[in-house]
């Protein structure tokens, strides 16, 4: 009991230290470290320059926090199973099309699945759980494309919000401390300028936070440009993928893919653009979301083709007639 009143006074807490903050240290940077400049004729413009570019920093801060603070992390709103086929994939939206909407027989639809080929499905939240979702414990719901890390009210990170939270605060960060430094130098070396505290509480709140921020913005953009995330990069188990030849929900082949496989690794840009949107805007702040819902996730082409030639060998193996007549199908239907 005590440990949950302590979480809640710390998760109501952590938005106000934020804040704060965020407020204190524009205040320094502004009115303590560029404010002289503005009093000097020929560093007036450097001055103002200076305060803009932290000035818009420090907005798109204070909005991308807010928007993860308002944001849920993402939970599945299908109630029937999602799967992935080139031919109902449109890429440049990042959505799939329903079953029913089609005649033809789709290419082969793959899936994560059990290792015994049974739906991944949430008995407590009661849905099925696309691709690369997991249930998160301590916000007691699925989670689309999970990630590691917490939001305010620690529950489990939303991916769309926070990647641009995480690149602003550090730009944010670094930003403060590099302009910052040279100004305090010269000011206490050169201009007999009396050391001000908040100058030094300003450089190490900004080392400290900057370059930590920084540090996870960096690595976070390493994992968006490969298309996974924390959970999947330090995976050790395979992925069991289900394949369905057609439709009906009893002709698959479950293959078993190594976790170094990367499942969804479409190159760089589309990998970018799939998480963090198509508007260079919303990579800062995140008032638009990437591309899609989130329950549907293209599969690299040479891993989708690999993992459908393997099931046909296995299907092959155990029963060489079956996929035979899938062929005649396909030719009757074309």
């Amino acid at each position: 009991m005590s440990s949950n009143v302590g979480m809640a006074v710390a998760n109501g807490a952590l938005p106000i230290i934020a804040y704060g903050l965020l407020i204190y240290t524009w205040y320094i940077y502004v009115f303590r470290v560029c404010q002289p400049l503005l009093l000097n004729q020929d560093q007036a413009a450097m001055g103002g320059i200076f305060i803009f570019i932290t000035t818009a920093l420090w907005w798109f801060s204070l909005i991308s926090y807010l928007r993860i603070l308002l944001s849920h992390p993402g939970k599945p709103a299908q109630i029937s199973p999602t799967i992935y086929s080139p031919s109902l994939f449109d890429i440049s939206t990042m959505t799939t099309q329903p079953l029913s909407l089609r005649d033809e027989i789709p290419l082969p639809l793959l899936s994560l699945s059990r290792a015994d080929g049974g739906l991944r499905y949430c008995t407590i939240c009661c849905c099925y759980k696309p691709d690369r979702t997991h249930h998160c414990k301590e916000c007691n719901s699925c989670v689309l494309k999970m990630d590691h890390g917490k939001n305010k009210r620690g529950s489990a990170r939303s991916l769309i919000a926070s990647y641009p939270v995480v690149i602003v605060h550090g730009l944010y960060g670094v930003w403060c401390l590099c302009s910052a430094l040279p100004l305090v130098v010269n000011a206490v070396q050169y201009k007999d300028f009396l050391l001000d505290p908040q100058w030094i509480a300003l450089l190490i709140l900004a080392f400290i936070f900057g370059f930590t921020i920084f540090g996870f913005a960096a690595s976070h953009c390493y994992y968006i440009m490969r298309n996974e995330t924390t959970i999947e990069h330090i995976n050790d188990r395979p992925y069991e993928v289900r394949v369905d030849f057609d439709p009906s929900g009893t002709n698959y082949e479950i293959v078993s893919v190594q976790c170094t496989d990367m499942l969804w690794d479409n190159g760089i840009s589309l990998n970018w653009r799939a998480t963090m949107g198509s508007n260079p805007l919303g990579w800062f702040v995140p008032l638009w979301g990437g591309m899609g819902d989130g329950s549907v996730h293209p599969y690299n082409p040479t891993v989708y083709y690999t993992v459908v030639e393997r099931a046909k060998c296995q299907r092959m193996m155990l029963n060489p007639h079956s996929l035979c007549e899938q062929d005649a199908l396909v030719m009757l239907e074309d």
